[in-house]
This record gives structure tokens, sequence and C-alpha cells, in this order.
């Protein structure tokens, strides 16, 4: 059946776009930041990989403190990654409460109705009160809150067992409209920010786990997903931008996320992508033709795989000798071999071998970048929200 399939996507593109596809079949040299070559893969370090979870949530590491304004997305990695090796336990009760509170104390309650922020921020980076009550106060007049730290906020949330009794979910669902652009696409901040594949990923998310999409307009963000298509059937970060594996993740999950998936995709488009997909392995994956292969696109590649049903042609005991060969001696994952290990990396090369089954990880729910179990314990527990089509007036 592997071989049938596999006939078929050839036949595909050959028929379709022979002509890029052989380009992107030629090997250019060496790019000057190929990683080093791969040591002897080691066996995984689990203990070791725990305790260097567990750092980030006592003390920010030296070299990550610079990124104070999403330490939110810090306590994801750290908390998701432990849940994913089945070691939340190790995280006491009175610590677990005490995640929580800092969680809830970067939630935005202002007094002022018109006030359009709504959600959360990354962390004190400009010294705003500490507030885990949620009682609606003033906030420094920069602080804004992000889709990209809502999203981890809830997420860490639901990973942690809340109950979700200070969680404002109205006024976060409502919010979304604030963050959408005329083109369907998603701004960081209500008030300026990036703009791009990764906050539609992050709002669809958002909607999903609170189970309320009436601040999205699904219409126009579909469109937005089309335009960012390439001609090699990846998807950019927007409209002409280049494929890449992490935006391509972004757009699937995100359709995924709506319901979308088979309304974008024709069946022998999903192929034409999944061929892209598959190309990106060469022992770990890369984010795109001719680039270096990276632990995190075992993630990013790998997770829109599994939502596209292909996971099963990939080569995983390659990709799990490469996984292994970037374990750092304190524990933690690297981008390359030989490299400091970071939280990022160490928790998108966990979800990596989850995706694959290995390592007797628990396993990811792929679009919302949780594991299942986790999925399980969101606000709206992810029963099927009904999602509104008519287009905002």
């Amino acid at each position: 059946a592997q071989l049938r399939v596999s006939r078929v996507i050839h036949s595909a593109y050959t028929r379709t776009d022979s002509f890029c596809f052989s380009t992107m079949e030629k090997r250019a040299e060496a790019p000057a930041d190929e990683p080093p070559v791969a040591p002897i893969a080691k066996p995984f370090q689990r203990s070791k990989h725990i305790k260097f979870l567990l750092q980030p949530l006592k003390l920010m590491p030296h070299n990550t403190q610079t990124y104070d304004s999403m330490r939110m997305t810090l306590v994801f990695f750290s908390l998701s990654g432990l849940d994913l090796l089945g070691e939340l336990g190790t995280i006491n009760d009175k610590s677990r409460a005490a995640i929580i509170d800092w969680i809830y104390a970067q939630q935005f309650t202002p007094k002022d109705p018109n006030d359009k922020r709504r959600g959360f921020r990354g962390g004190f980076s400009l010294s705003s009160p500490f507030n885990p009550t949620c009682e609606k106060t003033d906030f420094h007049p920069l602080d804004e809150t992000n889709l990209a730290m809502t999203y981890t906020a809830i997420a860490s949330l639901s990973i942690l067992g809340d109950d979700f009794s200070r969680l404002d979910r109205e006024g976060i669902a409502k919010s979304l409209a604030q963050h959408q652009q005329a083109d369907g696409s998603f701004m960081a901040s209500p008030m300026s920010g990036e703009v791009d594949m990764r906050f539609l990923y992050c709002a669809c998310c958002i909607a999903a786990m609170l189970g309320d999409w009436q601040g999205i307009d699904v219409p126009r963000a579909l469109q937005f997903v089309r335009k960012s298509r390439s001609y090699d059937h990846s998807f950019g970060q927007g409209p002409t931008l280049e494929g890449h594996g992490g935006s391509t993740f972004c757009a699937v999950a995100s359709l995924a996320l709506m319901g979308k998936l088979d309304e974008i995709f024709t069946p022998q488009e999903k192929l034409l992508l999944t061929d892209w997909l598959l190309k990106r392995q060469e022992t770990g994956f890369q984010g795109r033709p001719h680039k270096a292969i990276d632990t995190c696109y075992s993630f990013w590649v790998g997770s829109t795989l599994d939502i596209l049903n292909m996971y099963g042609f990939v080569d995983s005991q390659r990709q799990h000798e490469f996984l292994m060969s970037t374990q750092s001696v304190i524990g933690g994952l690297a981008k390359w071999p030989e490299v400091h290990p970071d939280p990022m990396h160490t928790y998108m090369g966990l979800a990596g071998l989850a995706i694959a089954g290995q390592e007797n990880l628990k396993p990811l729910s792929s679009a919302l970048n949780i594991s299942k179990e986790a999925s399980s314990r969101t606000p709206a527990n992810l029963k099927k929200p009904r999602i509104v089509e008519t287009a905002f007036v």
C-alpha cells in the first residue's frame, strides 16, 4: 500500500511540477551553517532531561534572561516537556500552585471597559503589579497582551490541570477580533506587532481551547491561508513569501483546528504537500530545501505529516538517531549535535519523539502541540465547537 501511495505522489508531482522538484532535488554544496557531523547516538537521557526542564521553572538560565518578556513560552516548554515525559509529579503541589498564580498574574483584566487588551503578556518585563487574583487593575501603559503568550498560558494551565475559574474566557475570545487584519491574518498584539501565519495559528489554538470562535472571521482566515501557499505546495508566513516547515505547520494545524483541511486541499494537493514535507528529511528534518537539519523540525514537519495522516512514510529510526545525537551531557536537546541545549529545542525534540511513539513518551495532540491528555483538560475539553461561517461586517 505504501508503494502504491508513493507511486501516486511521484506521478502527481512529475506531471504538475517536474521542474520545481527536479531542481529542488539537486544538492548544493554544504551551506555555511551545516551542523557538525553527528556523533554516535547516545541512549535517551531521561533523568537529565527532567532536571534540565525543571531548571527554567526555578531560575532562568543566564543565556535565556534576555527573553524575560517571553518567559511564558519558556514555562510552556518546560511544563509540556515534563508532561510528555510523564514527570509532572516532580513539581510538588506548592510549586504547581505558585506556577499557576504566576501565569494568572500575567493576565490582563483592565478597569477601563474600552481597553482592548485581553489575554496574557509574557512576563514582568515592565514591572507591572503581581496580580494572581485577577481583580481588575491598571497595568503599565506599554504592557501588551500577545497571542503567543495567551496560547502558551492557556496550554500551560491545561497541562497543570487548572480549573480555569480565574480565566477571562469571554474577554479573551472576543479580543481575538482586535488582532485580525483585513486580509485575514493576525497581529501578535492588538496595538502593534508582527503579522504572519504564526499568530493565525495561535489565535486558532486559543479559540479551540476555549471552545469559542466568536472572535475569528473564519472565511477571511481561510483566504489568508490560501494566498500564502507557495509554488512548491508548502506555505509561507504570508502571501508571496517562501515556504517553510514552521509556517506550513501553522497553516495546516490552523486548518485542522478550524475543521477545514478537506476544504482547502484536494487529494492531489495533499499528496504534493506530503511529498514536499517528506523531502525535508535527511536524517533529521530541515525547514527548507538545502538548509541544515535541525531538532525543532522533528516537530514542525513531523506534526504536519501527522495531521495529514502521512507520518507513516517518515524514517523514524534515522530521525531517532539524529535526535539522540543532539542530547547534551547536562540534559536537554540542542539544535545540532555538540551545541548547547535550550528549552525550546528540548521540547520540540521530545515532541518529535512523541509523534513517532518513541522513548515511552505520552501521545501528542499535534494540532494543539500539547499531550493528548492535556488537550482533554482545556477549557473546551476539546468538544467540537460551532464555527460561525458568516463574515464580520
